[in-house]
């Protein structure tokens, strides 16, 4: 039987209504889908509303404040000077950014960074995410907020992200620029299809060594906790589109705790 796509899946335990699990992909929502009708429908039929970590100001701010890399650890003493300086000139060309506004930053973050100017995205949208536009179109809903991660565990994953793993991912990045663009590129087109298997297995190939931290053992905390917040409210779960598939996957696992998952049109 052919696997079902979709990043829109209905929860329901026992022929009651729990809620949505929504995969979802660090972009503006208006860059991945024509129309959030269906996706706003949805929200609506809820009254909480759950993204991965609690996306309220005095959460980010403090997110924002772990972005950094150690004390007294620069990019500039984790690369010779001739990389920095080659890398430096990479940046400028290819994503008119400067390494040096990035030197005290986790490399994990600049990636990111170069991922979403990859991928087309405005300047004026680089700080916006669909999670955060839903968080606060349920906000203005007057929904309930709550997360499927506290700030404490995400901080922790992040923690566990070698810095070696996350240095060798920067210098793949901005040795081979066109393949680090066309990549992030292909991932935008398979999320715009909604091929969640497919989504899964380039990312489960991309984190080679530390799937057990980014994605296993995350999905065990996000089970928990979606069990938990559906027991309690109707709620619309965002997760990342890559928490969706696999064996391990949210899907799969919420099927063997006894919930009905339902693929829903986006």
């Amino acid at each position: 039987m052919a696997k079902k796509n979709s990043l829109l899946w209905e929860i329901q335990y026992k022929n009651h209504f729990k809620g949505y699990l929504f995969g979802s992909m660090h972009v503006p929502a208006n860059l991945a889908f024509d129309n959030l009708e269906r996706i706003h429908a949805a929200i609506d039929r809820c009254s909480c509303i759950a993204t991965e970590i609690p996306l309220d100001h005095k959460s980010q701010f403090e997110m924002g404040k772990h972005m950094k890399l150690p004390n007294h650890v620069s990019l500039l003493n984790l690369l010779s000077e001739k990389k920095y300086e080659k890398f430096e000139q990479i940046l400028q060309k290819s994503f008119n950014l400067s390494l040096d506004q990035f030197k005290q930053v986790l490399p994990l973050f600049l990636l990111n960074y170069m991922t979403q100017i990859a991928i087309n995205t405005e300047s004026s949208a680089m700080n916006s995410s669909m999670d955060l536009e839903f968080w606060n179109y349920a906000t203005a809903k007057g929904k309930a907020r709550d997360s499927v991660e506290t700030l404490s565990d995400h901080l922790e994953t992040l923690y566990n992200i070698p810095l070696s793993y996350q240095m060798r991912a920067l210098k793949q990045a901005l040795k081979n620029v066109s393949k680090f663009r066309k990549k992030s590129q292909q991932m935008l087109e398979l999320y715009k299809t909604q091929d969640i298997h497919q989504l899964y297995a380039k990312s489960k190939k991309s984190l080679a060594g530390i799937r057990e931290i980014l994605l296993y053992r995350r999905n065990e905390i996000m089970l928990s906790n979606i069990v938990r917040i559906s027991e309690e409210q109707e709620t619309f779960f965002i997760v990342g589109a890559g928490h969706l598939s696999g064996a391990k996957g949210l899907i799969h696992s919420l099927k063997n705790y006894g919930y009905s998952m339902k693929p829903r049109k986006v």
